[in-house]
């Protein structure tokens, strides 16, 4: 639409339409790879599941279970009595993890897995933290 005319002419609107197939399907062909695999899952599945593989690359199996149960809001002293250990021993479960994480606070924790759940593009059952290094590591904002 460089000339003079703002309109396009029948014989450009139907030139168009016959390429229009052939485009669509091209972009489709592009595109696809990049759409999800499944249907995306409403919030509260998709954050449950987020929490159950947060940190399964780098924590043990209790530091994982302990950082849960924070995320979700639990005390120490809650923690320690649906896991049936004592409050020091979440405590070590959390000094742990924390210095696993390279975190200093509670906040720092919560802020970790919100920013790794909102940049990850992957598997639903796979730890945000996996890719969530890889897109920092490049240069991404953490």
């Amino acid at each position: 639409m460089t000339g003079s005319s703002r309109r396009f002419s029948k014989h450009q609107v139907d030139r168009l339409e016959a390429v229009f197939p052939a485009v669509e399907a091209l972009v489709r062909r592009h595109w696809n790879p990049l759409a999800p695999a499944r249907e995306p899952a409403d919030l509260r599945t998709r954050l449950q599941e987020a929490l159950g593989a947060f940190g399964s690359s780098v924590l043990t199996r209790h530091e994982r279970q302990v950082i849960e149960l924070v995320l979700l809001g639990n005390s120490t002293r809650l923690v320690a009595e649906k896991l049936g250990i004592s409050a020091e021993t979440v405590k070590l479960h959390r000094k742990h993890a924390c210095a696993k994480l390279d975190i200093m606070s509670q906040a720092k924790l919560f802020y970790l897995f919100v920013d790794a759940l909102a940049s990850h593009m992957g598997d639903s059952g796979a730890d945000l933290l996996t890719t969530y290094h890889h897109q920092s590591t490049r240069g991404a904002p953490t």
